[in-house]
């Protein structure tokens, strides 16, 4: 399964990614720290995009 992860470098998220990969998900993660979410990367296949978000009303 694909899972979105808003806020992957917080205190939740930071533990949750790993263990969502240990149980074979593929994780992709929204976060406002570039750098932190480096630090916290895993496995091979990790790469980064840097996007924006427009919120529409």
């Amino acid at each position: 399964m694909h899972i979105l992860v808003t806020g992957g470098t917080g205190l939740i998220g930071r533990h949750l990614i790993p263990r969502l990969q240990l149980l074979g998900h593929q994780v992709s993660v929204v976060t406002r720290d570039v750098a932190a979410a480096r630090a916290c990367r895993s496995g091979p296949d990790w790469r980064s995009s840097r996007t924006s978000i427009a919120w529409m009303r």
